[in-house]
């Protein structure tokens, strides 16, 4: 009876064994992007530099116009290094010139000199692909097309005698000096700066060259050439 007893005994210590030792199933880890039409939304603003692209007048002293800009993006990430940023924004471009004057009929001669400056306000969709070459380091350059529509039209004339403002005019013209839409190529450098799990920026340097006439005159051809730095929030979802 003891011998039957240390059998049974044994043979249910090996199928206990059996049963424990059965390997766990294989958890996968879950996906780091997860199949979402829109895998990070972001808001940024900041300020542009444009400096319309013609051809040399001399005697004209062109200068930089500063203007807004301000930025909503959607992004769709496709694996850790592609993602694609459908962005849809309000610039301010346009231009700025000093023309120099000189009164001939005082002695002796006085300078004189005329700010023309002109605003284009435009909204802007951009549809650039993003590639971050490397995944630890959170920077990402970028480049594609995009596609803008005028809103307004503003010109403001400055004139100036010895360095006192004298007379001042501008307002809407009509009919408009420039064309509707414009178009051209942005490419872009960012980084993205993570301090913890609830706050992060975003810093990019973009640029903007238009491939499009945008005057309407037949005197000079103007292509739009901007600079513009921009300082953001990314919202993962």
């Amino acid at each position: 009876m003891k011998i039957i007893s240390s059998y049974l005994l044994v043979f249910y210590s090996v199928c206990v064994t059996q049963t424990y030792a059965q390997p766990s199933p294989e958890i996968k880890p879950s996906p780091k992007f997860p199949n979402r039409v829109i895998s990070q939304f972001e808001i940024s603003a900041g300020p542009m530099l444009s400096y319309p692209i013609r051809p040399k007048d001399p005697g004209v002293n062109r200068q930089i116009k500063v203007g807004p800009i301000v930025m909503i993006s959607l992004v769709h990430s496709f694996t850790e290094k592609f993602s694609l940023a459908l962005s849809a924004s309000f610039e301010q471009k346009g231009s700025k010139s000093v023309f120099p004057l000189f009164r001939t009929d005082v002695l002796p001669n006085r300078e004189e000199k005329l700010i023309q400056t002109v605003t284009l306000s435009y909204v802007s969709l951009a549809v650039p692909p993003r590639y971050s070459p490397i995944p630890q380091v959170p920077i990402y350059v970028s480049a594609g097309p995009y596609l803008s529509y005028l809103l307004k039209e503003k010109d403001l004339s400055e004139s100036f005698y010895e360095g006192k403002l004298v007379g001042k005019s501008g307002g809407t013209p009509d009919p408009p000096g420039y064309s509707n839409f414009d178009y051209g190529i942005t490419a872009c450098v960012g980084y993205k700066l993570f301090i913890n799990q609830s706050i992060s920026g975003i810093f990019e340097l973009r640029y903007n060259r238009g491939l499009t006439t945008i005057n309407k005159s037949y005197i000079t051809n103007l292509t739009n050439n901007s600079f513009s730095f921009l300082v953001g929030i990314p919202i993962a979802r």
